[in-house]
C-alpha cells in the first residue's frame, strides 16, 4: 500500500455536516408535531426534505472511496477492516444499548430479524428486509455496505482499475433489477435498488476531484449554484413520497429519488469539492468539527430527540419551534461528547491492532472514513 498522505477535504466535512444536520432536522420536526404549530415544520415542504442528508451523505461516499482506493490501494481486506471499524462498533454499541432498554420499556420491543439484520447490516432474510434492524436508520448503513462489497470486489478484481469497475457494475445492478423485475429473491431486489446510483455519482466526483477532468472556479461556482438552486425548488414546490423510508428501502421511488434528490446532492458535493480544489473554500472550525462528528450525530440523535420529546411532556411545554432548535443543538451537543469519547478513540485503538500501516498521527478523517 502506498504511504501516500491524503489531505482531509473540508468540503466534505462541511458536507457531511450538512447531511447530518438535515437528517436531525427532520427527525426534530416530526418530533414535535404534536406539540402544536411550527412555523418551522410548516415552511413549504421542509418537514421532511432533511431526509436528503443521507442522499448526500452516499454521494460523499462515492467520493471518498474513490480518493482512498487511488491514492492509498489497498487490498480487499485492507479496504473492508477499514469500512467495518469505521462503522460496525458505535452502531452495533448502540444497538446493545437499544436491546436492553427494550426489556424496561424505552425501546420498542425487538425481534429476532431485526436482530440479525443488525448483524449483518446487510439483508438475508425475507422477514428480516421487512422488519429492518434494531436501529431503523440502519437502512442506510445496509447501502453503504454493499457499496463497500461492490468496491473491495472491484480491488480484488485489479486495484489499478477498480473505479472503472465499479462505475460499470453499479449501473449493470440497477439495470438488472429492470431486465428481470419478477424476481423477488430479498437478496437481489436490494442489490440493484436505484438507490446505488447515487454512490456512482460520488465516483464521478471522486475522478474529477482526483485530476482526470479539469474544472475551474467559475464552473464550480455554477455546479454549487445550480444544487443549492435545485435544493430549494425541492423545498418550495415539493418531491412527492421520496422521503418515506419505506419507498427507498423497496426500490418502488428510488430511481425518482436520485433524479430529485440524488442529482441535487451530487451538483451540492461536486461544487464544494472543485471551489475548494479551486482554493475558493475557507470552512469555519465550527462546520468542519460537525463534519468530523456527523456519524456520531447521525446514530445519536434519535435518542437525544426521544428523551426530549419525554421531557417537553413531562414538563408540559409547548413551543415546537423552540423543541426544534433545542433538538437539534442537544443532538450535535451529544454527537460531539460521544465522537469525542466513543467514536474517535475506539476507532483508533481498532486501527492500531488491525492496521499494520496506521499511524494516527498521519491518517486524515477521510482517510479514517
Amino acid at each position: 500500500m502506498s504511504s501516500g498522505i491524503i489531505k482531509t477535504l473540508q468540503s466534505l466535512q462541511v458536507a457531511r455536516g450538512l447531511a447530518a444536520t438535515l437528517v436531525i432536522l427532520t427527525h426534530s420536526i416530526a418530533g414535535a408535531k404534536e406539540m402544536g404549530y411550527s412555523y418551522i415544520g410548516s415552511f413549504y415542504n421542509l418537514a421532511d426534505f432533511g431526509s436528503i442528508g443521507v442522499d448526500i451523505f452516499f454521494v460523499i461516499s462515492g467520493v471518498i472511496m474513490t480518493i482512498i482506493t487511488t491514492k492509498n490501494q489497498q487490498s480487499p481486506k485492507h479496504f473492508l477492516i477499514k469500512r467495518c471499524i469505521k462503522i460496525l462498533p458505535l452502531y452495533w454499541g448502540l444497538s446493545l444499548f437499544c436491546y436492553v432498554i427494550s426489556f424496561v420499556g424505552f425501546w420498542p420491543r425487538i425481534n429476532t430479524y431485526e436482530i440479525l439484520e443488525t448483524i449483518t447490516i446487510i439483508p438475508f432474510f425475507d422477514s428480516g428486509f421487512a422488519a429492518g434492524p434494531i436501529i431503523y436508520l440502519g437502512w442506510t448503513l445496509a447501502f453503504e455496505f454493499l457499496f463497500y462489497i461492490i468496491y473491495a470486489f472491484a480491488l480484488w478484481i485489479n486495484k489499478q482499475k477498480a473505479f472503472l469497475i465499479v462505475m460499470c457494475l453499479l449501473p449493470a445492478l440497477v439495470a438488472l433489477g429492470y431486465i428481470f423485475p419478477n424476481i423477488t429473491d430479498t437478496r437481489f431486489r436490494f442489490a440493484s435498488n436505484p438507490i446505488i446510483l447515487e454512490f456512482l455519482m460520488g465516483c464521478i466526483c471522486g475522478y474529477i476531484y482526483l485530476g482526470k477532468i479539469k474544472i475551474s472556479a467559475t464552473p464550480a461556482f455554477i455546479v454549487l449554484g445550480t444544487g443549492i438552486f435545485i435544493l430549494f425548488f425541492n423545498i418550495i414546490k415539493g418531491y412527492g413520497n421520496i422521503s418515506e423510508m419505506g419507498y427507498t428501502w423497496d426500490g418502488s421511488l428510488s430511481l425518482i429519488r436520485v433524479f430529485k434528490w440524488g442529482i441535487c446532492s451530487f451538483f451540492l458535493v461536486a461544487g464544494l469539492v472543485l471551489l475548494e480544489k479551486n482554493g475558493k473554500l475557507k470552512a469555519p472550525r465550527v462546520l468542519i468539527t460537525t463534519g468530523d462528528i456527523s456519524y456520531s450525530a447521525y446514530l445519536v440523535h434519535i435518542f437525544c430527540v426521544r428523551f426530549l420529546i419525554a421531557i417537553w411532556h413531562k414538563l408540559s411545554l409547548a413551543n415546537p419551534d423552540l423543541f426544534i432548535l433545542i433538538a437539534i443543538l442537544f443532538s450535535l451537543a451529544a454527537a460531539y461528547i460521544t465522537y469525542r469519547f466513543i467514536e474517535k478513540p475506539v476507532t483508533v485503538y481498532l486501527n492500531k491492532k488491525f492496521d499494520t500501516n496506521y499511524k494516527s498521527s498521519n491518517l486524515t478523517t477521510q482517510e479514517r472514513s
